[in-house]
């Protein structure tokens, strides 16, 4: 796994991560970790502009490394910003036999459809469990309603109740549309029954085939489901004509038939009239987010599934004096609207404390940060990284570790320092 957080100011970009990876022997529990792994690397000296990965601890079989030398040797000449660095490595990533030459095997494209699908398929049946799908008499509704609940995320709609906005289809070529012909069907249906088991037989099949549809769509919109699995990298510093940093994250999975999934995020625009502070943490960051959050997002979610549990409960333990007159029929569904608008209210409130709470912790957080010079927000990223990983540590996880590789980047020179 990994953990790295970025820091920003006015004048200076810090980045920091530790050199824990872990292997996974693709859906069993089997893991490994090694540690003394890069993950933070300069692509251009001038900006400077360097990079930092997290997730996977390769490309396609490819050292990262590799990766950026062939990527920079490549695009440095004709990338004057953060922002066309990230245009032009999402297009290098997506055709990185083609563009570099790289000898990969077939099967990595397959591999990577699969984890898409996967990572597809788990969203839904997630709204599914949200949707009262393990306890709910008429699962045919459930589905339906995560169905449309996914189709809205994809779209591009929110849960403020506004329609779903389409956003620019991406192109698609031949191999593409072949590609899919070829793989989606059986793809689908094997991790639906990955993830529902004997259950997948109560899911309707006009709802199997609109999910077939909607993971078509959201490949031709772009959208990156959320999921386990995402690799990512975060590009920080000075374009050659830019006096203020800027950073960008991007997500992703392997591409398949030129098309690279992938989601990508502004973490500061070099052109901002008024350039905020900026702190951002990554993949295994549990610790530092309840650093911010108060808790950690495993609770969160434990603390969701127990509450639907017990409402379900209390509402089955006072139906039985109810009237018995009623239809039953009626009845069920309108104790499932019920339950589920009780267990939507009290997560919105959980929520929004959340939120209060967030914000408070960043107005300290981001304040300290804005006043930094480089060297003691270089020294503020190696304490909050000491806290994660000292942390996981007395929790017994290998999955991050020493040393902690630090980069502090200012106009025209980068500061790398190793605390091991």
């Amino acid at each position: 796994m990994t953990s790295e957080v970025i820091l920003m100011n006015q004048h200076t970009v810090v980045l920091a991560a530790d050199s824990a990876v872990t292997f996974r022997d693709g859906r069993s529990s089997a893991t490994s970790y090694l540690n003394g792994v890069q993950k933070i690397f300069t692509l251009d000296d001038q900006g400077p502009i360097c990079a930092m990965i997290y997730g996977s601890g390769s490309y396609c079989g490819l050292q990262w490394r590799i990766v950026f030398e062939e990527f920079a040797n490549t695009y440095r000449a004709s990338c004057d910003t953060v922002e066309t660095y990230a245009e032009k490595l999402v297009k290098f990533l997506a055709n990185i036999k083609e563009e570099a030459g790289f000898e990969i095997d077939d099967a990595r494209y397959y591999q990577n459809f699969d984890q898409y699908i996967e990572r597809f398929t788990y969203q839904f049946c997630d709204l599914l469990v949200d949707r009262g799908w393990e306890n709910a008499e008429d699962r045919q509704a459930a589905a339906e309603q995560a169905l449309e609940a996914l189709r809205e995320s994809i779209r591009g709609g929110d849960d403020s109740g506004s329609s779903p906005q389409m956003r620019a289809i991406c192109d698609t070529s031949p191999p593409f549309e072949t590609f899919l012909k070829e793989h989606l069907d059986a793809c689908m249906d094997i991790n639906l029954g990955w993830f529902l088991e004997d259950d997948v037989k109560d899911l309707p099949e006009t709802v199997v085939k609109e999910l077939k549809l909607l993971v078509t769509e959201a490949m031709c919109l772009n959208w990156f489901p959320t999921g386990e699995y995402s690799t990512g990298v975060v590009l920080a510093g000075f374009g050659k004509a830019q006096p203020i940093p800027g950073a960008i994250s991007i997500e992703f999975s392997g591409g398949f038939a030129g098309f690279l999934p992938s989601s990508v995020s502004v973490l500061r625009a070099t052109n901002s009239p008024v350039p905020s502070a900026v702190f951002q943490t990554f993949a295994q960051h549990d610790l530092l987010t309840a650093l911010v959050d108060g808790v950690t997002p495993d609770f969160q979610m434990i603390l969701r599934r127990k509450l639907l549990d017990a409402i379900i409960d209390r509402h089955k333990s006072l139906v039985v004096a109810e009237d018995a007159s009623r239809s039953r029929k009626l009845r069920a569904a309108k104790d499932q609207k019920l339950v589920m608008d009780v267990f939507l209210s009290i997560v919105q409130a959980l929520d929004s404390t959340t939120t209060d709470h967030r914000v408070e912790r960043l107005g300290t957080i981001r304040s300290d940060i804005s006043q930094c010079p480089p060297d003691l927000l270089l020294e503020y990223a190696k304490k909050l990284m000491r806290i994660n990983i000292q942390g996981m540590e007395v929790l017994h996880n290998s999955s991050v570790g020493k040393p902690i590789r630090v980069f502090a980047i200012s106009k025209g020179r980068v500061v790398e320092e190793l605390e091991t």
